[in-house]
């Protein structure tokens, strides 16, 4: 039982990456800054944690420091991070970053 829920998880969080890749949106600018595979994993993964979550960008602080794992296998990018609300977000919002809803994949 306890196997299944870990397949279940394992299953969601991979069906979770193909629909954040599927609504990954980085802007032209933050593309032209990337000046490496963080950099550039860190703009498209926040644009697809805003964009899944249904986030204002204003909303969004930025990636929790130390949270942010890149790897690559099989030639595609993968990337994780705890993201953190701004000081200004509405309540409402500030609360949805929580109990692991602050994650992206």
């Amino acid at each position: 039982m306890i196997r299944n829920r870990a397949v279940g998880r394992a299953l969601r969080a991979l069906a979770s990456i193909v629909v954040l890749s599927a609504v990954t949106a980085v802007p032209a600018a933050a593309a032209e800054a990337a000046s490496s595979p963080a950099t550039s994993a860190a703009a498209a993964l926040t644009g697809a944690f805003e964009a899944a979550r249904h986030i204002p960008a204003a909303d969004v602080d930025g990636i929790r420091a130390g949270t942010l794992h890149v790897g690559s296998t099989d030639g595609r990018q993968w990337a994780i991070a705890s993201f953190a609300p701004t000081r200004s977000a509405a309540q409402k919002v500030a609360a949805d970053f929580q109990d692991g809803a602050a994650t992206g994949i």
